[in-house]
């Protein structure tokens, strides 16, 4: 029977080092506690704007005509209170100003003309408001 000399020099070596030492210690590792998956919190800071809202509109007289010009206004409310810029325009026809909540509109031609005033607060919000208008001759 043949014996591998070197194979038994190390397993000597390896059985006269536990025979000294005695049995090395086992490593215990703890594995960490596991972490519950919490997702992060973001705060955010914000205000919600709400749209102006119209709630009363005057054309007098209800029938203008060429020679006969119109008073128009318009009244709108923010609901936060926000001061607010009103436009008008019209489909024909001109206006004495068109950047007031009242002013006089002039009819060009005879027909029905829509008349739109515009409210915008002053964070860029904002609502229309369309009046058909019947332009008269007299």
């Amino acid at each position: 029977m043949a014996i591998d000399v070197r194979r038994s020099k190390r397993a000597c070596w390896f059985a006269c080092l536990l025979a000294a030492c005695g049995t090395p210690a086992r490593s215990e590792v703890t594995p960490p506690e596991p972490v519950a998956s919490t997702p992060p919190v973001v705060e955010v800071d914000y205000e919600v704007n709400g749209c102006p809202d119209f709630h009363a509109f005057t054309l007098e007289p209800p029938h203008p005509g060429l020679r006969t010009p119109a008073f128009v206004a318009a009244s709108a409310e923010d609901p936060e209170g926000d001061e607010l810029l009103y436009v008008w325009s019209a489909t024909s026809g001109r206006f004495t100003d068109t950047a007031q909540n009242q002013t006089i509109y002039h009819c060009v031609r005879v027909g029905d003309e829509v008349i739109s005033v515009l409210a915008v607060d002053v964070r860029g919000c904002s609502r229309i408001l369309n009046i058909h208008v019947p332009c008269a001759e007299n």
